[in-house]
């Protein structure tokens, strides 16, 4: 038979087309249609699944119960996610594979695998725990937990007992029941936050929701990761899935909503509402319980209300700085109502209880919402009056009265015990914990520790600096002063050195390492300071001691004014080049230049003789007061001036007898009243050598103290005012470094003998 070329083609590529067709036929039966079979049902009962876990957590957490530790909830978590997958494994997988029978092992696997693990759930989410908040501890509400034993018991028998053919259902269900329950448990009790803020209008905000978000994670607190899981460190590093905010847009918030609700996890959420420029109210829910509802008013804030008649652009700075001073109270509101429940969260708010408190203190601390230092004060007060044992406002409060602070130096060591005590409060008993710094108060205790050295430090060299001489001596206060100092700078560089071992978190940790080198240089300067004042000959500086090699500026400043106390010690060479280097570093603009003039370390090195290399970097010393320079005696500075009278002394000479001051009034050819009035200025300023100065008497001039009988009767009525007034005044003149201002004690018991 003779087959012609074409037909052959047309065979073979029939063959080929056969042999092509069968295949696809049979990689498409064998595998893609396989794989179709199994991976559709199981991403949808995952899905399903895992959905259902996060919908359920309102009726496996109670509102107001404590969260476990994060191994606990590990501990649940993980097997939870795992007989879920086993579930939707399971389903797809044995009416297509039938990869097992049903066997003596199933019995085994079910009651050690299954039953076991979810009575121990159940068991561990209803147990008390002792102590004062044993109720809160509980997660499962009774109803569920009556539930779940009735669908156990029924499962359990149904296994055993009455259900043997369908065995292999009952563990699906069981698998499904145990997955949902042991996730829903972890998951409901995550540290996740969405916030969303309305206007009075109704209309969403997102700028006011970022802003509360924001402000929330500038507070310290505890990271959640994607399980919920929380662990310490800032919240400023918290993922972006933790913390979110509704997004604008009708159909975007609509499903985000719908997003939010099915997703696991979403433990909290938070509505804020702006009723009016005076009021918002916040809104918490947990797990779809409603947990705080709160109206935050200004008034209830101590605000004061906006100013009248104000026009743009002021108005709307006024407005928006209320604006922000609500929702600041609102994130403490929310920030306090989940450490309520979130323990490890309640420790970076250093023993607050009420969001009033927290609220106060947060607007005080921040400039941009706190502009006056009356009303900081005033906060900050309310603050502390209505938790005493509020670290954070506590410290802040005692830096704020420090501040404006105007009495003597010696009354300034109140300030120091002041910090003593908070940096004892910081501290865990030593009989009950291995830990000496309670968890969240480690800032806390390096502030106070820092500020009870510096303060007690500064006043050994002011008064130094006040009677300076070669073999300088110090009072019995002082040398309290010193010892308590010394003691404390040794408990301060262990601390730091304590928590740069802990390594706590980022925060603490970076602020260990920037305190380690300043608590270095206290322990070295006081222990210098002690040696020189014990021995007759001066005792050299350790040069050898370990610094930073590129300290920051305020840390070179520090440095500066050790090298300033060497020098002032009889150090010469290395302490000179330091303190140009130091300063150079330190001392970038006017404003600083001018506020060492009221430094101690300063006023001592000016006592002792400032080298001549400094000059340079201070600046040009202020001219002091002159004399002429008064209002009284301006007018008659010329006649005074060739009469030699540019003295209090001279002066004084000149107004000691009547012919004297007859003499005087001729020879001004002025009233004898007017230089009675001189003579009274005199008698002044003769109570007491710290008052006999131009500086300090232009400033009972400015003070409206007159004569000796003015001073008198304003100590009578209220010598507390008047040395707030003095001191004021002083700053303003820039003579605050005048013994008359640094330690009034002395003038004050001379007037008082007068009185």
């Amino acid at each position: 038979m003779v087959i012609e070329v074409p037909d052959m083609l047309h065979l073979l590529l029939d063959h080929m087309s056969n042999a092509g067709t069968s295949g696809w036929d049979a990689f498409y039966d064998g595998r893609l249609k396989l794989g179709v079979q199994f991976l559709v049902p199981f991403a949808i009962s995952l899905a399903v699944l895992t959905a259902v876990s996060g919908l359920i957590t309102r009726w496996t957490i109670l509102r107001d119960a404590e969260t476990w530790g994060a191994n606990a909830r590990w501990a649940w978590g993980i097997p939870g996610v795992l007989a879920i997958l086993a579930a939707a494994v399971f389903l797809p997988l044995y009416p297509l594979f039938h990869p097992f029978n049903d066997g003596t092992w199933l019995s085994w696997l079910y009651g050690f695998a299954l039953l076991t693990p979810a009575l121990a759930l159940l068991s561990f989410a209803t147990r008390p725990r002792l102590g004062p908040t044993s109720s809160k501890y509980r997660q499962l509400p009774i109803p569920t937990l009556v539930v779940l034993l009735c669908l156990w018991t029924a499962l359990a028998s149904c296994f055993y007992f009455w259900g043997q053919g369908e065995r292999l259902l009952v563990t699906e269900v069981s698998l499904v029941l145990f997955g949902v329950t042991a996730t829903a448990t972890a998951l409901g009790q995550a540290l996740r936050l969405q916030v969303e803020s309305h206007g009075a209008d109704g209309k969403l905000n997102a700028a006011a929701s970022d802003y509360v978000l924001a402000r929330i994670q500038q507070s310290d607190s505890h990271k959640a990761d994607g399980l919920g899981i929380s662990r310490s460190t800032d919240l400023t590093a918290l993922l972006t899935a933790d913390f979110s905010a509704v997004p604008v847009g009708a159909i975007a918030s609509a499903a985000a909503r719908v997003l939010y609700a099915i997703r696991p996890g979403l433990t909290w959420r938070a509505r804020i509402t702006v009723v009016d420029p005076d009021r918002v109210v916040v809104a918490l829910t947990r797990n779809s319980h409603n947990v705080e509802n709160i109206i935050i008013s200004r008034r209830n804030l101590l605000l004061p209300a906006l100013p009248a008649n104000l026009k743009s652009p002021q108005l709307e700075a006024e407005q928006g700085r209320a604006h922000a001073q609500l929702l600041t109270g609102a994130a403490a509101c929310i920030l306090v109502c989940l450490s309520r429940v979130h323990t490890d969260l309640s420790d970076s708010l250093c023993g607050a209880e009420q969001w009033r408190s927290v609220a106060m203190q947060m607007i005080a601390n921040e400039r941009a919402l706190c502009d006056d230092a009356s009303l900081e004060l005033r906060l900050l007060r309310e603050a502390v009056d209505l938790e005493p044992h509020y670290g954070t406002a506590r410290l802040a409060y005692a830096y704020a009265l420090l501040e404006q602070f105007r009495g003597p130096s010696n009354d300034r060591l109140r300030f120091a015990d002041w910090m003593d005590q908070l940096a004892a409060l910081a501290k865990e008993a030593p009989e009950t914990h291995e830990r000496t710094i309670k968890k969240g108060w480690e800032v806390i205790r390096m502030r106070a520790m820092y500020s009870s050295v510096a303060i007690r430090l500064n006043y050994c060299l002011q008064e130094l600096a006040d009677d300076w001489k070669p073999s300088p001596v110090l009072s019995p206060t002082g040398t309290q002063a010193l010892t308590k100092a010394s003691r404390n700078t040794e408990r301060f560089a262990e601390d730091c050195e304590q928590l740069l071992h802990e390594q706590v978190n980022g925060y603490v940790t970076w602020y260990a390492e920037r305190m380690t080198p300043t608590a270095a240089n206290l322990k070295a300067a006081i222990a210098f300071l002690e040696a020189n004042l014990a021995s007759t000959t001066p005792v050299p500086w350790n040069w050898e001691g370990k610094r930073e090699e590129y300290p920051r500026p305020g840390l070179a400043y520090d440095y500066g004014c050790s090298a300033g106390l060497v020098h002032a010690f009889g150090g010469a060479g290395r302490a000179s080049t330091d303190l140009f280097d130091a300063f150079s570093l330190a001392l970038a603009t006017d404003t600083e230049r001018k506020r060492i003039r009221t430094d101690p370390d300063y006023l001592l090195l000016r006592a002792a003789g400032i080298p001549e290399n400094l000059h340079a970097v201070l600046g040009p010393e202020p001219p002091e007061t002159s004399l002429l320079d008064l209002s009284p005696f301006a007018t008659y500075s010329s006649q005074l001036t060739r009469l030699g009278v540019t003295t209090l002394g001279a002066l004084r000479q000149h107004t000691e007898t009547g012919n004297d001051r007859l003499a005087l009034a001729g020879y001004l050819h002025v009233d004898p009243i007017v230089v009675d009035y001189y003579t009274a200025l005199c008698n002044l300023v003769g109570i007491h050598s710290d008052l006999d100065t131009p500086g300090a008497l232009k400033v009972l001039l400015d003070a409206d103290i007159n004569s000796r009988h003015d001073l008198l009767q304003q100590l009578e009525l209220n010598e507390s005012a008047l040395l707030t007034q003095l001191q004021t005044l002083a700053a303003k003149d820039d003579v605050s470094g005048l013994p008359a201002f640094t330690h009034p004690t002395r003038w004050l018991s001379a007037a008082k003998a007068l009185m």
